[in-house]
C-alpha cells in the first residue's frame, strides 16, 4: 500500500506522510510542487527531504507528470542526483514521452530502480530491461497487461500485438460516450461506487450505461482470462 502525499503546501506533505507512517503504508508516493516550480532537482531533494522524513524513512516513488505538473526535467538527472541524497527513492512513475531520457533511465538505473512506464502503448516498453512493471490506471486491464507480458516473455509479438490492440478497442469504446464512463464499469463489476467524477468532468448518462456495458461485451471485456504465473 503506497499513500500518495504530493501537495502544493510542504506542511500539508508532512503531516500526509506522517499519517502514512502512523497507519502502517509500505511506502509514500507524490508529484512534485506544480505552483512554485523547483528550477533544479537539488531542489527538488531538498523539498522533499522533511518530507521523507517525516515517513521515517519509508520507500518514496515520485511521480513524473510533466503534462500536469509543468515540472519537466530530466529524470536521468534526477536519479544521478538521487544516489547520494536521497536513497528512499525507489521508482519513478513515469508519464511523459521522453523516449530518450526513459531508455537512459533503464540502462543505468533500472536494477535498483523501479522504472513503471505509465503511457501508451504499454507494449513499447516491454523490450527495455530491467523494466519492473508498468503503472495501469484501471485494474480491469492487469489480465490484458499479464497476457502481453507473457506472450511478449514467449517471443510471440504478434499474439503481444493482438492484446495491445484489444486494449485500445477497448478505450475506443470508453471514448465512445460522454462521462466518467470507467467508474460506471466499476459498478457493473465490482458493485462499487467509485465517488463523484473528477473535477472538471461530469457523470455519465444512466441511459447509455446499458449500450456501453454490450458494446464491451461484444469485445469480451467481462469474461477476460487471468494467465497463470510470474509476468
Amino acid at each position: 500500500m503506497i499513500a500518495h502525499v504530493g501537495t502544493t503546501v510542504q506542511s500539508d506533505a508532512i503531516e500526509l506522510a506522517q499519517d502514512a507512517w502512523a497507519a502502517g503504508y509500505d511506502a509514500i508516493a507524490a508529484v512534485p510542487p506544480y505552483y512554485e516550480k523547483p528550477n533544479s532537482w537539488p531542489d527538488l531533494i531538498a523539498w522533499f527531504r522533511p518530507v521523507v522524513d517525516a515517513a521515517k524513512g519509508l520507500p518514496f516513488f515520485y511521480y513524473h507528470i510533466p503534462g500536469s505538473t509543468g515540472v519537466d526535467m530530466p529524470i536521468y538527472d534526477f536519479l544521478t542526483a538521487a544516489q547520494t541524497s536521497f536513497p528512499e527513492l525507489v521508482g519513478i512513475k513515469y508519464v511523459s514521452e521522453n523516449w530518450g531520457d526513459w531508455v537512459r533511465c533503464i540502462q543505468d538505473f533500472g536494477q535498483k530502480t523501479y522504472m513503471l512506464w505509465a503511457p501508451e502503448p504499454k507494449l513499447r516498453a516491454l523490450p527495455f530491461r530491467p523494466l519492473r512493471g508498468v503503472i495501469l490506471a484501471e485494474t480491469f486491464y492487469a489480465p490484458t497487461w499479464r497476457r502481453m507480458a507473457n506472450l511478449f516473455k514467449q517471443a510471440n509479438y504478434s499474439g503481444a500485438q493482438q492484446e495491445q490492440s484489444w486494449k485500445q478497442a477497448v478505450e475506443n469504446v470508453f471514448g465512445k460516450y460522454s462521462g466518467e464512463t470507467k467508474r460506471a464499469v466499476y459498478r457493473q463489476l465490482a458493485g462499487m461506487d467509485m465517488g463523484p467524477p473528477r473535477p472538471f468532468s461530469h457523470a455519465m448518462s444512466d441511459s447509455d450505461y446499458p449500450q456501453l456495458v454490450a458494446d464491451l461485451q461484444a469485445l469480451g471485456f467481462f469474461n477476460q482470462t487471468w494467465p497463470s504465473g510470474p509476468w
